[in-house]
């Protein structure tokens, strides 16, 4: 997905999320990211695009979710979570001129949105100036 975003000219592409500078620093490079990480540690910018928690249910009972943990715990070898692990996340594109383009909110945290979706979006808002993503 950044290699499809910066193909295209003139849009910039940031990625908010909880945790510290240092602990986003580390993800960076990690995941050999190229676009800006902001730290968003009190999920501020998350509450006001609506983003909401997740019920214990959500975190417990979810297949899914305990897989995708497995995975980072394997991989990582990270330690217990500094951050809250109820609040679930998201995607949202913003226009140039501030307005919410397109959003995804996840209902569990272990669902992303589709990054072939993401930039659909964002193709379509960056060819058209009215471009009304799905």
């Amino acid at each position: 997905m950044q290699q499809a975003l910066a193909e295209l000219d003139g849009v910039a592409t940031v990625a908010v999320m909880p945790g510290t500078v240092e602990l986003l620093s580390m993800l960076r490079r990690r995941l050999e990211l190229t676009i800006p990480l902001l730290s968003d540690p009190d999920w501020e910018l998350h509450h006001r695009f609506g983003m909401k928690r997740g019920s214990r249910r959500d975190i417990f009972l979810s297949v899914a979710t305990w897989k995708a943990y497995a995975r980072l715990f394997r991989d990582w070898k990270l330690t217990r979570p500094s951050e809250d692990v109820f609040q679930l996340g998201g995607v949202a594109v913003v226009a140039p001129d501030g307005v919410l383009a397109w959003i995804y909110r996840g209902r569990t945290p272990a669902d992303y949105a589709d990054p072939s979706a993401i930039v659909r979006s964002v193709r379509a808002l960056h060819e058209s100036p009215l471009g009304c993503p799905e």
